[in-house]
């Protein structure tokens, strides 16, 4: 998992604030300005970056095949794209609003610590339910 955040984790949360500060370069940091790029990051990167988590921790941590996974993301990524608007949505409205531009990524990568152990935790086979007469 160190991989993960050294090589595609940390970089393209880097890069991606660095995007988002250009793409608003000169406007005034307003609640409307904030929410905009809320918007933008949970509609683009937000899903893509869950989407590259769920496969790397099936494919490379777990060795699971690609048509294993392809049914896994089919079970599974709805759910855990609308818990990551929950989740997602309010840090990044705090990040935005709150978080001085040198400490997003950092802010973000610590609530990402916890959100990746939330969908580790989420995505093991859970037991069947026992069945009552």
């Amino acid at each position: 998992m160190a991989l993960w955040g050294l090589l595609i984790g940390a970089p393209s949360a880097h890069f991606w604030h660095m995007y988002l500060q250009r793409w608003f370069a000169g406007k005034a940091e307003t609640l409307q300005t904030v929410l905009q790029k809320v918007a933008l990051d949970q509609l683009t990167f937000g899903p893509l970056y869950n989407l590259a988590f769920m496969a790397y921790t099936s494919m490379v941590v777990n060795g699971m095949p690609a048509a294993a996974f392809q049914r896994r993301f089919s079970r599974e990524y709805p759910a855990l794209q609308v818990n990551g608007w929950r989740v997602w949505s309010v840090v990044s409205l705090i990040n935005y609003r709150f978080v001085p531009l040198q400490f997003r990524v950092l802010f973000a990568n610590i609530v990402a610590l916890f959100w990746g152990v939330f969908v580790i935790l989420s995505s093991r086979a859970r037991p069947p339910a026992l069945k009552t007469a």
